[in-house]
């Protein structure tokens, strides 16, 4: 299956220069400043969203994205949605898709009795691309591995072949895991970084406690490959449990030195998680996972009020650049800060965006000081999920072509990608959730900068996600 799009080009920077704790604005937009052509929708006949992007050294692009409940065991084959596009986005195959041919009824259990749920796509270096999808409830097929395993599969040849393992996180049915993301070096050498939850605190869990909140029982892990995927190692923790306090997991990067950087939100105690004190931090290793180290980025006094709030991304030359969406009073702002001096010291936040309600950021790096940070965001205020029927949401990125150049920001998807409520808190979401919880950004071996969202859709006479594609070349 392929599906048709506009290959993008998109003038670069200029405009006015902000300072800390300074909002852009349409100002920002005057002369070159990023531009989007309209965005087109990936052939995808069922819901799916939250896409991943990932471009290999060749100009080769990769998007994966949720698929959702469907037929196909958890055994060999990835079921998340996964496009590749050889020719610089302007045509799309289609390499992974949702197997849902069974009629309803006709066979016992056969009917999407699995669960493909979160997925993440990465590229190496040295021309490596490596794809995630977790399988997450449905009985186990004989032979197989068993049910809430995550599975990875590798590829040295842009995508036409591909290798598998299944990698196993936990050494029980005590505890649980969530949201898995990638990190590839070079060399064979591949993280799998994810939420622990501890046995305790599916206790609280159970006993009312959504974020399962108490005494030291959450963390963050990895495992670790050094043969492209093929065995896995057992599992590092990351960012260590701190009594009454949840984590937000982010997506792993690596700085040009090679070292491993896991950027996250740290939920502090109290009785509200989305509006609790809160912190912005980032775990660093110098050894390959072996060992970790804390710095502390930011604080955020309001709370995220969404989930995935944090993320980061680094530059060719160790720059790290951490973006966040926190709500700020009746609005909700997108912050950037970055350190050039791992993470020792960082510079004030600034807002990349703080009219209305932003949240769900993403990030990419590349270059010197050259990133972009992506998200959704309207002009409404208040509760999100309580946006009045005619909100309009759009996705909106900004971007610095250097260090002390100016950041500007485009709405990329050009018309809206929803209208009326919008909930951007996962799981506790009870509705209004089909564009799910992030857009994806990466930048390809010139510069190009490429971007996906989603787009809310009815599917069957219920809202459904697609995703669509935009790219933008920097001049």
């Amino acid at each position: 299956m392929r599906a048709a799009v506009v290959l993008l080009v998109a003038l670069a920077l200029s405009g006015c220069v902000t300072t800390s704790q300074q909002a852009l604005g349409p100002s920002s937009l005057a002369g070159d400043a990023l531009r989007f052509l309209p965005a087109v929708a990936m052939e995808q006949p069922t819901a799916g969203a939250e896409p991943n992007v990932a471009v290999l050294p060749d100009g080769t692009v990769f998007i994966t994205a949720v698929a959702g409940s469907q037929e196909r065991p958890n055994a060999v084959e990835g079921a998340a949605w996964l496009w590749r596009s050889n020719d610089h986005g302007a045509t799309w195959d289609t390499l992974r898709a949702p197997q849902r041919d069974t009629p309803l009824g006709s066979l016992p259990m056969t009917r999407r009795p699995f669960g493909s749920s979160d997925a993440d796509v990465v590229a190496s270096k040295d021309g490596w691309v490596y794809y995630t999808d977790w399988w997450n409830w449905g009985a186990p097929v004989a032979g197989t591995p068993r049910a809430g395993n995550y599975l990875v599969e590798a590829s040295h040849d842009g995508g036409a072949t591909w290798t598998s393992a299944s990698v196993t996180t936990l050494d029980g049915l005590t505890g649980s895991v969530d949201r898995q993301w990638l990190l590839a070096g070079e060399g064979g050498f591949v993280g799998l970084f994810y939420a622990y939850f501890h046995p305790v605190q599916n206790q609280f869990i159970a006993l009312g406690d959504p974020f399962g909140r108490g005494p030291g029982i959450m963390s963050i892990d990895a495992v670790f490959s050094t043969d492209h995927g093929a065995t896995w190692g057992s599992p590092v923790v990351v960012a260590e449990p701190i009594p009454g306090h949840s984590y937000q997991i982010a997506h792993p990067f690596l700085l040009g030195d090679g070292t491993l950087a896991m950027p996250y939100a740290d939920v502090g105690p109290g009785t509200d998680f989305w509006a609790n004190p809160s912190e912005v931090r980032v775990m660093l290793s110098g050894n390959n996972g072996t060992s970790w180290y804390p710095r502390t980025v930011a604080q955020v006094p309001e709370g995220f009020n969404n989930l995935w709030a944090v993320q980061g991304a680094g530059d060719a030359h160790g720059r790290m650049l951490v973006a966040w969406a926190s709500r700020t009073g009746a609005n909700m702002t997108v912050w950037a800060s970055e350190s050039s001096d791992q993470g020792l010291t960082w510079s004030d936040p600034l807002a990349l965006r703080s009219a209305g309600l932003n949240f769900l950021p993403w990030v990419a790096g590349r270059a010197d000081g050259q990133f972009a940070v992506g998200w959704y965001g309207s002009d409404a205020q208040g509760d999100p999920e309580s946006a009045p029927k005619d909100t309009a949401w759009s996705s909106y990125v900004a971007e610095r072509k250097a260090e002390g150049q100016p950041w500007t920001w485009a709405q990329a998807s050009g018309t809206p990608v929803k209208v009326g409520p919008l909930c951007p808190k996962g799981a506790s979401c009870s509705g209004d959730r089909e564009l799910l919880d992030y857009v994806g950004l990466a930048y390809g071996p010139e510069g190009e900068l490429h971007h996906a969202f989603a787009r809310s859709r009815e599917v069957g006479g219920l809202k459904a996600g697609q995703v669509h594609y935009a790219g933008a070349l920097v001049r």
